[in-house]
């Protein structure tokens, strides 16, 4: 949360960052930052459902290599992707997320796991692999580039909603 609240100090006063923070905690990122990190994991567990539909080989690769979509999403996530995008396109994927809400996260995660899909299927165990995304969207300095990927299908607030809720739920019965 620290590296959020502090890009927001980045642009605009105390006051407003603070209710913005509050705006990103609660409304886009709920349950996220809680005890248990249970929004994180529902999060991450989102992801890989999206994936199965979206990216269907990549999803079997990585699971076949156990590289749980958790060891990348997490970071992506709880920092809305100011530690693994070149600051100019987190900014732009934050304007995105802000205007569009949570879905504009997942559907930047999935643009991403496109981009880098070549490289993570060519590895065979999950720590290269997560080292090879981890170099595709620390290179993605142009973020037309990752916008102009293509999904199968659109992703909604909606839905998002739903997939977060059964998650969250399921996490808080363990």
């Amino acid at each position: 949360m620290n590296f959020v609240a502090g890009m927001l100090l980045v642009f605009m006063p105390p006051e407003p960052a603070f209710f913005m923070l509050d705006f990103v905690v609660t409304s886009l990122m709920p349950f996220t930052f809680h005890d248990e990190l249970v929004g994180c994991f529902a999060d991450a567990d989102t992801l890989t459902v999206l994936a199965e539909r979206e990216l269907p080989a990549l999803s079997r690769h990585c699971a076949a290599i156990e590289l749980h979509f958790s060891m990348f999403a997490t970071q992506w996530f709880m920092c809305l992707f100011v530690l693994s995008l070149p600051s100019e396109t987190a900014f732009r994927v934050w304007d995105r997320v802000l205007c569009h809400g949570p879905a504009a996260i997942f559907e930047t995660a999935l643009r991403a796991l496109r981009l880098a899909e070549k490289k993570v299927m060519a590895m065979d165990d999950a720590f290269d692999a997560l080292v090879a995304l981890n170099e595709v969207t620390a290179n993605l300095y142009d973020a037309d580039s990752l916008f102009q990927v293509k999904l199968k299908q659109p992703i909604d607030n909606a839905h998002v909603r739903l997939l977060r809720a059964k998650f969250r739920a399921d996490r808080l019965k363990e």
